[in-house]
């Protein structure tokens, strides 16, 4: 499961982004050799900044945004897409992909890694999909987030313990 054509995959389902939401599609880079690959798209707008990337040895596809001109320190702009939209959903809303939290035992993220294994099984092109879709339809959410909300994301994140 190469990301060789990850780039066209996501300026094609992603497209919604440039045709609807005024972003643009700043290219794409490749990270990595060999089992450390990892694949970015990168699509920016004035107020946030949103790397979508593929990571193959990991088996797991991020959404990265960073919130610009905010009242935030530099590592409080930044927020994974699926966490963040758990947290802003109270987890009604569950992430696609199996996630790894800093607070996770090795027990927890090995059933983590198997999970992802299942996922990918077939590729990432559905899971593409899915993030796209979601994305999507959470986006007008995303973009009225406020520097609170953010603020207390980053403290749900460092503590989150994954239940069940």
């Amino acid at each position: 499961m190469t990301g060789s054509n990850f780039p066209e995959q996501v300026q094609v389902l992603f497209s919604f982004l440039e045709e609807q939401h005024g972003f643009g599609c700043h290219g794409s880079r490749r990270h990595g050799k060999g089992r450390d690959d990892c694949f970015i798209v990168r699509y920016v707008r004035d107020d946030v900044r949103m790397d979508i990337g593929w990571a193959p040895v990991e088996l797991t596809i991020g959404i990265l945004l960073r919130f610009e001109n905010r009242k935030l320190d530099e590592m409080d702009c930044y927020v994974h897409f699926e966490p963040f939209l758990h947290y802003l959903s109270q987890g009604n809303v569950r992430p696609i992909i199996p996630q790894v939290y800093p607070t996770m035992t090795i027990s927890q993220i090995q059933a983590t890694a198997d999970a992802r294994n299942q996922l990918f099984d077939n590729g990432y092109r559905q899971v593409l999909e899915q993030l796209a879709e979601r994305l999507c339809i959470h986006l007008p959410r995303l973009n009225a987030t406020t520097d609170e909300e953010i603020l207390n994301y980053q403290k749900w994140y460092m503590s989150y313990h994954e239940s069940g």
